[in-house]
C-alpha cells in the first residue's frame, strides 16, 4: 500500500500533525505501508503563470521546469493520496491553490482514475466546510475514486481543550478507517452522476473544435462512443441525464 501525501501547510503544525496521526492509524494494519510527504513549501514549485500552455497543448509544455512532473508521478504511482491545507481566509494556502493551479489540465483531461483521495484541513474558527468542499471538488474532477473527508477544529490557544483533543483523535480514527475501506475496493469504477455529466460536458464542448484546445480535442475524439473516461460501470440513465447536460451547453455556445 502507497500513500502521498500533499501538505499545503506554511509552517510545520497542526495539519501535519493530524496526516502524521492517519499515517499512525494506517501502520496498525499495513505492515508493508508507504508513506510520502511533499510538503509543498518545501518543494520547487513554482508559481503558475497563466500561460495556458498546460491546457491548450499539454502539461508537458509548462515552461515551469521544477518538481511538478515528479510529484504527478508519484501520485500517479500511489493507490491513495492525501491532499491537507489549513484553512487560510475561507480558502486553502497559497501553496496548495498554486499546486492546484498548476494541474488544470489533470481538470479537462482527469487521469487520476485508480486513486482514492482523502482531503484534510484545520480551522481556527471557521471557513472548514468550504475548503473540505474545494478540496472534494477538486479530487472528483481529478477522476479519483473516491473522496474521504477530514476536518478538524484546532483553535491556536496554548491550552488545547481535552475534550477536543479526545473528539479529534476519534475523527482521526474514523476518517482514516474510511479512507483505507475505500483503498481496499477493488471493483469495477462505479463513477458518480456528476462525474458522468462533467464527462459528457467536457466531451461535447471540447470535441468541437481543435483550433483553441488541440489536447483537449484529441483527448476526447478518441472518446467520442464512450460513456466514460475509462473503463467504467455506467448506468443507462446516468448516460442519458449526462448527454441532455451536454447537449444543452452546446445550444447556449
Amino acid at each position: 500500500m502507497k500513500i502521498t501525501a500533499v501538505i499545503g501547510s506554511q509552517r510545520k503544525g497542526s495539519t501535519l500533525a493530524i496526516v502524521r496521526s492517519v499515517e499512525s492509524v494506517m501502520r496498525e494494519r499495513y505492515s508493508d505501508l508507504e508513506f510520502e510527504y511533499v510538503m509543498l513549501m518545501d518543494a520547487d514549485v513554482r508559481m503558475c503563470v497563466g500561460c495556458f500552455n498546460c491546457l491548450a497543448r499539454g502539461i508537458e509544455f509548462c515552461p515551469l521546469k521544477d518538481e511538478i512532473p515528479s510529484i504527478i508521478k508519484k501520485i500517479k504511482s500511489s493507490d491513495g493520496v492525501i491532499f491537507a491545507s489549513p484553512v487560510y481566509v475561507i480558502n486553502v494556502t497559497p501553496y496548495m491553490k498554486n499546486f492546484i493551479d498548476r494541474l488544470s489540465s489533470i481538470c479537462h483531461r482527469p487521469e487520476l482514475f485508480n486513486q482514492h483521495a482523502m482531503v484534510v484541513s484545520t480551522v481556527g474558527g471557521f471557513g472548514l466546510k468550504q475548503v473540505l468542499k474545494y478540496m472534494k471538488d477538486i479530487a472528483g474532477v481529478w477522476g479519483m475514486r473516491s473522496v474521504t473527508e477530514l476536518g478538524l477544529a484546532t483553535p491556536p490557544v496554548k491550552n488545547f481543550p481535552p475534550e477536543l483533543k479526545a473528539k479529534n483523535d476519534l475523527m482521526i480514527r474514523k476518517s482514516t478507517e474510511k479512507f483505507m475501506k475505500n483503498l481496499e475496493d477493488k471493483g469495477v469504477l462505479k463513477p458518480t452522476l456528476g462525474s458522468v455529466i462533467q464527462f459528457e460536458v467536457q466531451k461535447a464542448i471540447f470535441s468541437k473544435s481543435r483550433e483553441d484546445l488541440s489536447a483537449d480535442y484529441d483527448f476526447y475524439q478518441l472518446l467520442l462512443d464512450k460513456n466514460y473516461y475509462v473503463e467504467a460501470s455506467v448506468p443507462l440513465y446516468k448516460t442519458l441525464i449526462a448527454k441532455t447536460f451536454g447537449s444543452l451547453i452546446l445550444r447556449m455556445m
